[in-house]
């Protein structure tokens, strides 16, 4: 028994099995990602609750080429206060990076007007918490 604790526990020091570097492996840093630009057309909006506008992000399908892709964009409170709104049918340029299933959307540019939502990490550039006059929206 102690000479098999002993193995895992050197196994899990290695970083698991089939990992003679120590480093684990998994899915890519987002460092590793490459970013993306994509050139299309909004063709469909997740609805979201009122109550969740404060902290679940909006969410647009976007017709680019052949395919269509799930942008995630930001807290509906961020949109409201960055003046973004969008409809089925706009036409939008967006640059970001692939996160598992869904495109997150780093700049929207829509009528010759971009809009950061991201830094160049792919972290929020909004606060934590929204204005205290963005409470009710």
């Amino acid at each position: 028994m102690m000479r098999l604790s002993a193995s895992l526990i050197l196994l899990a020091a290695l970083g698991g099995p089939g990992c003679a570097s120590g480093v684990a492996s998994g899915p890519p840093a987002a460092a590793t990602v490459p970013v993306e630009t994509l050139d299309g057309q909004v063709v469909g909006a997740d609805a979201v609750a009122p109550g969740d506008r404060l902290a679940a992000s909006a969410r647009v399908t976007v017709r680019a080429g052949d395919r269509s892709v799930r942008v995630e964009l930001a807290p509906g409170w961020v949109l409201d206060e960055r003046g973004l709104r969008l409809g089925e049918g706009d036409p939008v340029l967006l640059r970001g990076r692939r996160v598992g299933t869904t495109f997150q959307a780093w700049e929207v540019t829509k009528s010759g007007r971009t809009v950061r939502l991201r830094d160049e990490q792919g972290a929020p550039t909004w606060p934590a918490t929204p204005p205290a006059g963005d409470a009710g929206r």
